[in-house]
Parts: C-alpha cells; structure tokens; sequence
C-alpha cells in the first residue's frame, strides 16, 4: 500500500485473509499494520526502499492465525457489542428526570 489514507481498509481485509501487508509507514494503516508482526512499514517511498521491503516481506516468516485474529478487532460483532455496550453505559448512567 503505497498511499497514505485516513484509515485504510484494504490492509483490514488482507488481515482478514491472513495476510501480511507492506505499507507506507503513514495515516491510518498505522492502526493495523505492526512492522514484524503483520507486515512491514516502509519509511522511505523511494523506489528501492519498496523493493527491500517487498523482497523481505516474502522471506519473512508471518503466522496467518495470528494475522487473521488481528483482523477480528475490526470485525462487525465486535463493533455491534461495543456499541451497545457503550449506549446501555449512557442510558444507566442517565439520571431519571433527564429528558432526551
């Protein structure tokens, strides 16, 4: 991923496949690559710094289970029951004479 994005799903979703990712070391992929863990952050967009990384990224030993379980902190169920949590926390903690 050699862009900067806010967030950035496409490193999410190769997460999810059990994939590692290389990616420029900005923005919102920062959130979900973790240099050696699940990919590999690139600091300098030149040419041969992507060449490196692209070379080392296929020699280097990632575990698609654990890829694929980081993936999970981005998964539709976890959002859903945080959420709710987070709006019964807001209802319990309203005090009874509080109008909406």
């Amino acid at each position: 991923m050699p862009w900067e994005e806010d967030f950035g799903i496409v490193p999410v979703e190769a997460h999810a496949c059990g994939r590692p990712v290389v990616a420029l070391n900005r923005g919102g992929v920062l959130d979900s690559v973790q240099h050696g863990v699940n990919g590999l952050l690139v600091d300098d967009d030149s040419e041969e710094a992507w060449v490196e990384a692209l070379d080392s990224v296929r020699h280097t030993a990632f575990d698609a289970r654990a890829i694929r379980a980081g993936a999970e902190r981005f998964s539709r169920p976890r959002f859903q029951q945080e959420f709710l949590a987070a709006v019964q926390a807001l209802v319990a903690a309203r005090p009874e004479d509080a109008r909406w």
